[in-house]
């Protein structure tokens, strides 16, 4: 059963509330704020996707549960729709992943979920799959959402979003897509394990080509979430060359890392001589994400080491040692030619005196 109710104040409130999935937009279909009270935009396609009650949309802005395994949960999610005509739209949960950049996403459309995205029904529909809801102009529906989850499931933190999209007409070929949405999270009870790995430092050196000014030294760092919850991080290092200071290298954030999940993040140490080695420390801190419950979390650090060659300094100073021993091939080249000169003279002279004088 889903409840229908007219939109007295049709505001969209998309981007505090909710998350976009995919924010590419196709012409026909576009996702505008309108401002509290403004009417709908003649012709364009607007609508969200959050949590709700029994009577429509509610101030949270994702659904959460922590279930037993083998349990189940349900809660509410309202499909709003601030156009000025109906709209069919597709709803369906999908498993939620963490895109290179750090933002949340769901699998690409198509793609049936293979994880939690598969214990999650929406409305009428069955577990893992899309439901068509029919929503009048300024009016929301409010679908119910049911999550089931298997009895042999790890414990920690299982990640889905529910998506909601206009659905494509009887034969017609859509080329971009465009989606909104919410978050699901679900945490499955048992053993926490919120563990953390530095697995990778990659110096990146981009030297310059003026022997009398420094290169920059950049490090790509890997981190690895090996535990069973989601977890944010903070990155720091330190960097030194044999002979110079050491420097501490301003951290880094990455918002979120799903378990099981990498991220590289790169800490710019900035501008360095080429003094051979340069090496240091990197030191990740994990953090709890959003209002997630407080963990017990330790700083991981990892060594790293760079050969910085300076090939520049190396070129002027081969270029010099070039031009001194020309310079000095040159001075004995002349000094042998003022010998040979004057012992030509010194030649010339005796042959000119008289024998026996």
């Amino acid at each position: 059963m889903s409840h229908r109710r007219p939109l007295l104040r049709p505001a969209l409130a998309i981007a505090a509330a909710l998350l976009t999935l995919a924010p590419a937009a196709s012409a026909a279909s576009a996702a505008p704020q309108n401002p509290d009270g403004a009417a709908p935009s003649a012709g364009a396609t607007t609508w969200s996707l959050g949590p709700a009650g029994q009577d429509g949309p509610d101030s949270r802005t994702s659904l959460r549960f922590e279930i037993d395994p083998g349990g189940s949960g349900e809660d509410r999610v309202a499909l709003r729709n601030f156009s000025d005509r109906a709209v069919t739209f597709d709803v369906y949960p999908s498993d939620g992943v963490v895109t290179a950049d750090g933002v949340f996403d769901v699998l690409p459309p198509g793609a049936p979920p293979q994880a939690a995205g598969s214990w999650v029904a929406v409305g009428d529909g069955a577990p893992g799959e899309s439901v068509q809801v029919t929503v009048d102009a300024v009016t929301d529906v409010v679908l119910p959402v049911r999550l089931d989850v298997p009895a042999d499931v790890t414990p920690g933190d299982h990640p889905v979003g529910l998506v909601a999209q206009p659905s494509a007409a009887a034969g017609e070929v859509v080329g971009l897509d465009t989606r909104v949405g919410t978050r699901l999270h679900l945490r499955v009870a048992g053993d926490v394990v919120p563990t953390f790995e530095v697995t990778g430092v990659t110096p990146v050196w981009a030297p310059s080509w003026n022997p009398f000014a420094p290169g920059t030294l950049d490090l790509d760092v890997t981190l690895a979430n090996t535990g069973n919850v989601r977890l944010g991080a903070s990155t720091s290092a330190t960097a030194a060359a044999v002979l110079g200071p050491v420097t501490e290298v301003d951290a880094v954030g990455v918002r979120e890392i799903l378990p099981g999940d990498t991220a590289t993040v790169r800490l710019p140490v900035g501008e360095v001589w080429p003094l051979l080695r340069t090496g240091g420390q990197v030191r990740a801190t994990p953090m709890t994400v959003g209002d997630d419950a407080a963990l017990d979390l330790t700083t991981v650090t990892s060594s790293w080491s760079a050969w910085l060659v300076p090939w520049p300094q190396l070129v002027a100073l081969a270029a010099l040692v070039a031009a001194v021993v020309v310079a000095l091939r040159l001075r004995r080249r002349r000094r042998s030619a003022v010998q040979r000169r004057i012992d030509a003279a010194v030649s010339e002279a005796l042959a000119r005196e008289p024998a026996g004088v």
